[in-house]
């Protein structure tokens, strides 16, 4: 029993979809920290420039949720969604992941 395109097709859709909404939240969660936590923003630990260094800084802010230490609860909701769609793109691209490995497998076979 092979998977039909259309549900690769659909969980790309949503894939793309969830992107956009993490990339939003990732510009607005920048937005609020430029202007409620201009020390945060200004200091090493996150972004001026974009660089592999400064990607994996802002992940470990998020990952290991360093925004509760400046409590402020519209922070903790901003940086918990963008969490959130993070973990969930992280799962969806393994999905489609395995899903064209999987459409792959079925056209050889």
């Amino acid at each position: 029993m092979c998977i039909p395109g259309q549900l690769f097709g659909s969980v790309w859709a949503i894939f793309t979809l969830s992107l956009l909404a993490y990339l939003l939240c990732v510009h607005l969660l920048f937005v609020y920290l430029k202007t409620a936590h201009h020390s945060v923003w200004l200091g090493p630990s996150l972004i001026l420039n974009n660089s592999l260094m400064n990607n994996w800084k802002f992940l470990k802010f998020l990952l290991r949720r360093d925004y509760k230490l400046l409590r402020d609860r519209t922070l903790e909701n901003r940086a918990g969604r963008t969490l959130t769609l993070f973990l969930i793109n992280c799962g969806l691209f393994s999905l489609l992941l395995l899903l064209f490995e999987f459409s792959h497998f079925c056209q050889s076979t």
